[in-house]
C-alpha cells in the first residue's frame, strides 16, 4: 500500500465530511461515512508505515478536520450560503390585527376544544375554555395569550 493512496483515502473522508457539514442537510449518515473513510485511513498508516506515521495520519486528520470546520463556516458567513434571517414571527400574530377582548365572531367548525372562528373575514385558530362549541355558534374573546386566542360561548 501506498504512502499517497492512504493520504488519498484520508482526504476523500475529509470531503465527505465537508459535504455533509456544509452541503447536505444531513442526518448524520454521509458524515459517517466519511469519518470511516478517514479512520480507515489512519488505520492503514499504522499497519502499513508504523506508529509515527499513523500518529502524523491521526494528527493530520483531526487537524483537516477543524480546517474545514473553521474553513466552512468562514465561506458560509461570507459568501452567504446559509440564511442568516432569523424567523421572529409568531402563528396568528399577523392575523390578530386589531382583534382584541370582547370582539366576537362565530366558530367556523367544532371547538373541541381547538378549532377555528371566523372574525370578520379572517378565520383565526382559537380555544375554548374546555367547553364543546358547535359549528356556526357565536363566540367572544375572553383571553389572548402569546399566540393562542381563547373564545367562550355567546348566549343570546
Amino acid at each position: 500500500m501506498s504512502l499517497a493512496l492512504i493520504i488519498l483515502i484520508v482526504l476523500l473522508g475529509l470531503a465527505i465530511l465537508f459535504v455533509e457539514f456544509f452541503l447536505v442537510p444531513g442526518g448524520g449518515l454521509l458524515g459517517l461515512l466519511g469519518a470511516a473513510i478517514m479512520a480507515g485511513g489512519i488505520y492503514l498508516a499504522y499497519h502499513f508505515f508504523g506508529r509515527a506515521t499513523g500518529h502524523v495520519f491521526a494528527f493530520a486528520s483531526l487537524a483537516g478536520t477543524l480546517g474545514i470546520l473553521i474553513f466552512g463556516f468562514r465561506r458560509i458567513a461570507r459568501l452567504g450560503w446559509a440564511d442568516k434571517e432569523q424567523i421572529d414571527s409568531r402563528v396568528n400574530e399577523a392575523e390578530f390585527g386589531d382583534l382584541k377582548k370582547g370582539d366576537r365572531g362565530v366558530a367556523f367548525g367544532d371547538l373541541k376544544p381547538g378549532g377555528v372562528a371566523l372574525f370578520g373575514k379572517n378565520r383565526i385558530e382559537v380555544f375554548s375554555q374546555g367547553d364543546f362549541i358547535p359549528r356556526g355558534a357565536k363566540v367572544e374573546i375572553v383571553k389572548m395569550e402569546g399566540n393562542k386566542m381563547y373564545v367562550k360561548l355567546v348566549k343570546d
